[in-house]
C-alpha cells in the first residue's frame, strides 16, 4: 500500500491534538480507506519517533559534554541507518567511538545509549526479525566470534542488549508479572540468584544477579512498547554506565 503524503501531513499536524480514533473516523468519512489510514499512521508515528530520538540524542550529547566527533558519528548513524532488514547474523547498524572519546548509539526503535570510551556497538536483527534487535557493546577490536561465548563477557567487558516487543506493555502489574516469570525460570534451572528493582531514567526494571552455576548479571527494563534485556558477565562500572545511559524516546518528554 502506497502511503498518501496528504494524509501523513494531516496526521503529523493533528496527532498531538486529537485522539487517533477521532482522526480516523474523520478521514474515513472523507473517503480515506482503512488501509490508507493504517499506512499513513504507521509512517507518521515512525517519523515522530525519529524526531523524538534526534532531540533526545542531542540532549544526551550536549548534557554529557561529548565531543563534536561523537555528535558527527551519532548524526551519521541516524541518517544512514539501513531502511531494510538485515540478513541474520549481519550487522544492520554499527556505531564506534574515536579513541579516548564518547559517543552514542541510536537503536532501531528510537532508543539511545551512550558508549563508553573506546567502545563500539554492533547491532543485529535476531533471525532477521525486525521486532527483535540485538546489540553487543564491546571494546574496539574485539573479535565478534566472542559474542557467542557468554562465559567470556566478564573478561572481555562485553555487554549484550536485546530489544523486543514487550508482552508487559500496557499492563498495570507488568513489572510484578515479569519478576514472577524470572524467579520461576531461574528456580526451575536450579540457579542461585538475587532480584532487585531498578530505575533507569523514567523506566522501571528488574536486575538479576546470578552466582551459580554461571555467574552473570541480567537487567530487564520495561519500556512503553518494548522490553530491554541487558546481560553481562559482571555488574561493573561499564555495565552500569551503559545500562543507566538508556533513554527511551517513547517515554521521554
Amino acid at each position: 500500500m502506497t502511503t498518501r503524503p496528504d494524509v501523513i501531513a494531516y496526521l503529523h499536524e493533528n496527532l498531538s491534538k486529537f485522539p487517533v480514533e477521532k482522526l480516523k473516523q474523520q478521514l474515513l468519512d472523507e473517503g480515506i480507506t482503512e488501509a490508507e489510514f493504517s499506512a499513513a499512521l504507521n509512517a507518521t508515528q515512525t517519523r515522530r519517533r525519529r524526531n523524538r530520538a534526534r532531540v533526545l540524542l542531542g540532549r544526551m550529547l550536549l548534557i554529557g559534554g561529548l565531543t563534536l566527533v561523537g555528535i558527527a558519528l551519532a548524526v551519521h548513524f541516524m541518517q544512514d541507518a539501513p531502511k531494510t532488514d538485515a540478513e541474520p547474523g549481519t550487522p544492520h547498524s554499527q556505531a564506534t567511538t574515536a579513541s579516548g572519546t564518547e559517543s552514542a548509539f541510536l537503536g532501531k526503535t528510537g532508543y539511545v545509549l551512550k558508549l563508553p570510551k573506546d567502545y563500539v556497538a554492533v547491532a543485529y536483527l535476531k533471525d532477521g526479525d525486525p521486532d527483535d534487535e540485538i546489540v553487543h557493546f564491546c571494546r574496539a577490536g574485539t573479535d565478534p566470534s566472542n559474542f557467542l561465548n557468554e562465559g567470556l563477557y566478564g573478561e572481555l567487558g562485553i555487554v549484550r542488549l536485546e530489544v523486543m516487543k514487550s508482552p508487559y506493555a500496557g499492563q498495570i502489574n507488568g513489572l510484578e508479572a515479569l519478576s514472577r516469570e524470572i524467579a520461576a525460570r531461574s528456580t526451575s534451572r536450579g540457579e542461585k540468584y538475587s532480584l532487585k528493582n531498578v530505575n533507569v531514567s523514567s523506566l522501571h526494571g528488574i536486575q538479576v544477579n546470578y552466582e551459580a552455576p554461571d555467574a552473570r548479571v541480567e537487567t530487564y527494563v520495561v519500556g512503553q512498547n518494548v522490553l530491554y534485556f541487558f546481560m553481562a558477565g559482571q555488574d561493573d562500572e561499564i555495565y552500569r554506565a551503559i545500562l543507566q545511559s538508556l533513554r527511551d524516546a517513547q517515554s521521554e518528554t
